[in-house]
C-alpha cells in the first residue's frame, strides 16, 4: 500500500468520525428536539467574555470531532515512528481519552442534552478507535530505491 493511499485511508477515517458525530447532532437536534445548551464554566466565561450558557451547533461539533481525529492520527503517526507496537500504545491512550471524553457531556443543562453530546463522544470514538488503530503503519521510506510491483 502506497503513503497516499494510507493517508487517504485515515483522512476517511477522521472524516467519518466528524460525520458520525454530526449525524447523533442531526438526530437529536433538528430531528428530535433536544435542546443541546451547555454551562460554560463561570471562570472561563468571565476571562473570555463569554455567556454562562452556550448552544452546541454543527459548526463546534464538526470541528470538535474532527480536532479529535487529526489529534489522534498524529499521535498514531508520531508513535509509528518510535515503535513497532504504535497501535498497541495508541490504544492504551485512545481508549482512556475517550473515557475522560465523556466528562465534557457533563456540562449539559437537560438529560437529554447530555445523552445526545455523550452519543456524539461515542459515535468519533467508534469510528476513529478501531479506525485508526487497524489501519497498516505508514512506512518510512529511508531510501530512494522503489518498492517492488
Amino acid at each position: 500500500m502506497s503513503t497516499r493511499t494510507e493517508v487517504a485511508r485515515r483522512a476517511g477515517i477522521v472524516c467519518g468520525g466528524t460525520a458520525a458525530a454530526l449525524l447523533v447532532w442531526l438526530l437529536a437536534t433538528p430531528v428530535l428536539g433536544v435542546d443541546l445548551t451547555v454551562r460554560v464554566p463561570a471562570g472561563l466565561a468571565r476571562s473570555a467574555d463569554l455567556p454562562a450558557r452556550d448552544v452546541v451547533g454543527p459548526g463546534q461539533v464538526a470541528a470538535v470531532a474532527a480536532g479529535a481525529g487529526v489529534l489522534a492520527w498524529a499521535l498514531l503517526a508520531g508513535l509509528e515512528r518510535l515503535t513497532r507496537h504504535a497501535a498497541v500504545v495508541w490504544l492504551s491512550c485512545a481508549l482512556p481519552v475517550l473515557i475522560l471524553s465523556l466528562a465534557g457531556p457533563l456540562a449539559a443543562t437537560s438529560a437529554a442534552g447530555l445523552l445526545a453530546l455523550a452519543g456524539m463522544h461515542l459515535a468519533v470514538g467508534v469510528v476513529l478507535v478501531p479506525g485508526l488503530a487497524l489501519t497498516p503503519p505508514a512506512r518510512i521510506r529511508r531510501d530512494s530505491t522503489p518498492e517492488p510491483a
